[in-house]
């Protein structure tokens, strides 16, 4: 996760706000709590928010190489994901595959 430049800067920047929060709640006594609940909350927020990031960046690298492994049918030049068997466009088999 922290390989991915924006979920790291997220995480980072959510991590500083929360220690200024944290910090503040041991040096102002009225809100000490409301002060450390909430840098607990920020903390928490941009944990889950760089992972939803990150996971999205993975999905679109994950899709792309699957596109990029894709073959054409030869009759009428759909995608095709090398282990199908059949177009599911035009049924026609595909060469390389027995017949059942």
């Amino acid at each position: 996760m922290l390989s991915f430049n924006v979920s790291r800067n997220v995480f980072l920047a959510g991590t500083a706000i929360a220690l200024a929060l944290v910090v503040a709640a041991f040096l102002i006594d009225g809100y000490a709590v409301l002060l450390f609940l909430s840098g607990l909350v920020v903390f928490t927020a941009s944990f889950f928010a760089s992972q939803v990031i990150y996971s999205l960046h993975r999905l679109k690298e994950i899709e792309t190489e699957g596109r990029r492994r894709m073959v054409r049918c030869s009759h009428c030049e759909a995608p095709l994901y090398p282990e199908e068997t059949k177009c599911p466009y035009c049924g026609t088999r595909r060469p390389e595959t027995p017949q059942d």
